[in-house]
């Protein structure tokens, strides 16, 4: 114990608890923090195996999922998929697919997978995303499904009607200067090309 200047007795820091406070050791301890969990996160990536079936069944779910194909339709369909992709997360397709939904999926639709050093990724590649869509990350043991009903299945009904139909005319004549009977084409100087 040593005394201050206001006749107090104060304990002296520990070196340890000093370091703790410094710039520099609040550095060094996130460091070491980072380090372990990078380490963990190297030794904990899923397996290619264990990618593919989860991610194959998270789509099953999406197909399976009766209010899907409504949801994206919305404005806020990004808080369904969060919710849904959430929810897949934790739980498990039924035992009976649809079929029909599942073949037309897998006619138009191929993953592949992406090892990284501390996670592992897999993509959605179909005609609508010829670059891929990220749709599933793997890190610490689990798989993250970030999939959206829309990247996967295409849209039914008719896009088009009426093909006879002639295109709508939007040209407006040069000389049009709207009701207004006193205003007139501008010209420079009254030159009529100008």
């Amino acid at each position: 114990m040593y005394r201050t200047d206001n006749k107090n007795y104060k304990a002296r820091e520990s070196m340890g608890s000093a370091f703790a406070r410094s710039c520099l050791g609040q550095f060094i301890i996130f460091a070491a923090i980072m380090l372990v969990l990078m380490i963990i996160a190297s030794l904990t990536v899923p397996s290619e195996q264990e990618m593919d079936a989860k991610v194959t069944d998270d789509i099953r779910q999406w197909i399976e999922s009766p209010d899907s194909i409504e949801g994206d339709k919305s404005s806020n369909d990004w808080i369904d998929n969060t919710v849904s992709n959430i929810g897949f997360t934790f739980t498990e397709a039924g035992p009976n697919p649809n079929e029909k939904l599942l073949q037309r999926y897998k006619k138009t639709n191929r993953l592949e997978q992406y090892e990284h050093t501390f996670f592992r990724t897999m993509y959605l590649y179909n005609n609508f995303s010829a670059d891929g869509v990220r749709s599933s990350i793997g890190i610490f043991g689990m798989v993250i499904p970030l999939i959206n009903y829309a990247n996967f299945m295409p849209k039914e009904g008719v896009l088009q009607n009426n093909f006879n139909k002639p295109p709508k005319s939007t040209v407006i004549p040069d000389d049009y200067v709207g009701s207004n009977p006193h205003l007139k084409p501008y010209h420079y100087k009254g030159d009529p090309e100008n």
